[in-house]
């Protein structure tokens, strides 16, 4: 039954951003007024299916994938642009 509500809430929610394309990238930054982050187009994307993914990933394998895109969009895309990459 759970499963089924859950299934039945992220198609509403991936529907929803179909339709409405605002809700499918959302932008913090151009929210907190951070100019420099919003020039590198970073958005959160409102996905049932990545609380799933964590349910089923274990907490160490979890960090270590937000440190490595954190490390990779975060330090080594502005050194990149930077040296002309």
């Amino acid at each position: 039954r759970v499963l089924g509500w859950s299934f039945g809430a992220s198609y509403c929610l991936s529907l929803l951003a179909y339709f409405a394309p605002a809700f499918a990238n959302l932008r913090p930054f151009d929210w907190l007024c951070l100019p420099a982050a919003s020039a590198w187009h970073w958005t959160v994307r409102p996905s049932l299916s990545y609380v799933g993914q964590g349910m089923i990933m274990g907490q160490r394998s979890a960090l270590s994938m937000l440190a490595g895109a954190l490390t990779a969009w975060a330090v080594l895309g502005p050194m990149a642009v930077s040296r002309g990459w």
